[in-house]
């Protein structure tokens, strides 16, 4: 605990005294959001007096009328002629053509010009589409009707409809099966289900299903469709207006403390800061630890801002989702940012690399969520990216609250514009624990320049001596060498062999040598001679090639965190901090030793 106090201080200390940078990045993110919040503002809400559409002769519709079959979604089945041409549009599915019912509709399409298409049976009508050659070589389906059962008064069918609303004779519909329409109702007009013809269609169904129940060829089931009245209500044009650009302005400029946190922590990396502290005794966990907490808390800030943002301009949108939402976006942006760090030695190289990280997922959204309003399993699989999964929940969001609908806890879980808010949030946790455990994983065994690695599969030995130990397992005691004499007060090096990786020439060659305590020892020698690999090795900082260490008796392999908190260490480079004094880096280095408070 006073190893991470002292490196939460010094990284509270480093962001202060860096106040260009840490007043320009919460600017960012303050500016956008208010900007968002300024253009909400801006826009003008008109009031909607309540209408009544009864008797209202172009809002009402005869059931059956046939010549009604032509206007909405499938006008791009009939067939016209356009100069002497005849141009066929997309066909209409039917299966299977042996069914009586599906013979009368056949027939009452076909003197409507309607051009038909027959299949076995509905899976025949979802290899059709989703076959590569569909729109192209095969005739595109805009409208379709399937019978599953026509027999012992049992009957079932499906209807099938092209929702993408597009005029293009190509475009098929973007699900295998459709039994209703997934748009929402206008509120001023009967779309989608009377305009696109379905109620026609449907109409059509059950009255043949009577005519063949009855025996009778002219029974019809007549009726009349006609909106009652449109409540009063505010006509709000901000959902439709901001739709391109709600998710990017509150998303993007995040990145930016994502970007900085990597830079910082590669920086400490390439300059050996991180190694030095290391040397004197810093552990991996208070180190990390502090860096995840720092870095939480800045998030946290930025988080509940752009929460409250969101909550300002959609006032039916929980704040403490939208918080939720981002505290879960910010801590996958730690785990990514530790991820990345692992990969390299130098800053720049690595913040690209962050770039280009971040970049991809958010072109993964950008690519993708204009082709997701009526697809639920693509949209949820594509939110595994942490972009694009809060991308998709704040468009969700605010589509949701113009459609009048409130967003909270209680019906996260329900689709919103074709997403469950709560599988983003799943995908949002899932994230977080494996580029967690990735980081935890290769920052074991990844080589660098600097301190030992573990095997590939050392977990699998942690595994094994984890299972069989015990109270009493002398395996888990330290290990001390009898060394000869009468104690162990001295550091020993024994056949020591040191050469770097893509060099054939050995650095160290079966040095072997005793340091005894209270000796002053020199090590002296011409430049190459090996005095700073041996130094290196002494500390922990690289890992030798064969030979061993011993130091009062503790393996150097196996003790090494022990040794390093009895060791000093001053490196022939600069690894101090630019902006901390000489009383600061002095307690700083005091934690790691374990002094604290006056000592410190």
């Amino acid at each position: 605990m006073s190893q991470f106090t002292a490196l939460m201080f010094k990284n509270f200390t480093l962001y202060r005294r860096a106040w260009c940078c840490s007043i320009l990045e919460l600017l960012v993110i303050f500016g956008v959001a208010i900007m968002v919040f300024v253009l909400r503002r801006l826009m003008d809400v008109e009031p909607q007096m309540e209408t009544s559409f009864v008797g209202n002769a172009n809002y009402t519709l005869n059931l059956p009328s046939p010549s009604l079959l032509v206007p909405g979604f499938i006008m791009n089945c009939t067939r016209t002629t356009v100069n002497g041409y005849l141009t066929n549009g997309g066909k209409i599915a039917l299966a299977p053509p042996q069914d009586p019912l599906i013979s009368k509709l056949s027939a009452t399409l076909t003197s409507l010009n309607y051009s038909t298409i027959f299949f076995d049976n509905a899976e025949a009508i979802v290899r059709h589409i989703r076959d590569p050659a569909y729109g192209g070589d095969l005739d595109p389906i805009c409208f379709g009707v399937s019978v599953e059962s026509s027999s012992n008064s049992n009957y079932t069918y499906s209807l099938w409809f092209n929702i993408t609303g597009s005029n293009t004779t190509t475009q098929g519909p973007r699900t295998d099966k459709e039994t209703t329409i997934l748009s929402p109702f206008s509120r001023t007009n009967f779309q989608p289900l009377i305009i696109s013809g379905m109620m026609e269609v449907q109409n059509l169904m059950n009255n043949y299903i009577l005519q063949q129940e009855s025996g009778n060829p002219s029974a019809m089931i007549s009726g009349k469709v006609s909106p009652m009245r449109q409540e009063a209500y505010d006509y709000d044009d901000w959902g439709s207006m901001m739709y391109d650009a709600f998710d990017f302005m509150l998303t993007l400029p995040i990145a930016i403390i994502y970007l900085r946190m990597t830079g910082v922590m590669m920086l400490e990396k390439e300059r050996k800061i991180k190694e030095v502290m290391k040397v004197m005794g810093m552990t991996n966990t208070s180190y990390y630890g502090s860096w995840i907490l720092h870095e939480f808390l800045v998030f946290f800030v930025a988080s509940a801002f752009n929460a409250g943002m969101v909550h300002a301009t959609l006032p039916r949108v929980d704040f403490f989702v939208v918080l939720l939402l981002y505290l879960l976006y910010s801590l996958v942006l730690i785990a990514q940012s530790l991820f990345i760090q692992v990969w390299f030695t130098r800053a720049k190289i690595a913040i690209l690399s962050a770039t280009f990280l971040f970049g991809f997922q958010f072109m993964m959204c950008f690519l993708f969520k204009n082709s997701l309003d009526q697809t639920l399993d693509l949209s949820s699989g594509v939110s595994v990216s942490p972009i694009a999964g809060v991308s998709l929940a704040l468009l969700a969001m605010l589509q949701y609250h113009s459609m009048g609908q409130s967003v909270n806890f209680g019906n996260i879980t329900e689709p919103m514009s074709q997403i469950r808010i709560s599988t983003v949030f799943a995908w949002q946790a899932v994230n977080i624990v494996v580029w967690f455990l990735l980081f935890l994983y290769l920052e074991q065994v990844f080589k660098n320049e600097w301190g030992a690695k573990q095997h590939p599969l050392f977990i699998c030995q942690w595994l094994s001596k984890l299972c069989k130990k015990n109270v009493n397992d002398e395996s888990l005691a330290p290990t001390y060498y009898d060394l000869g004499g009468d104690n162990t007060d001295y550091v020993e090096i024994l056949e020591l062999t040191k050469i770097y990786e893509g060099s054939d020439r050995k650095s160290l060659d079966n040095l072997t040598l005793k340091m005894e305590k209270g000796q002053i020892f020199c090590l002296l020698g011409h430049n190459g001679a090996g005095k700073t690999t041996t130094v290196g090795v002494l500390t922990g900082m690289y890992e030798p090639t064969s030979g061993r260490v011993n130091v009062f008796g503790l393996d150097l392999k196996t003790r090494l965190h022990q040794i390093r908190k009895i060791m000093g260490y001053c490196p022939q480079h600069n690894t101090l901090y630019d902006d901390l004094t000489v009383e600061e880096h002095l307690r700083l280095f005091g934690r790691f030793k374990g002094f604290t408070g006056v000592q410190a």
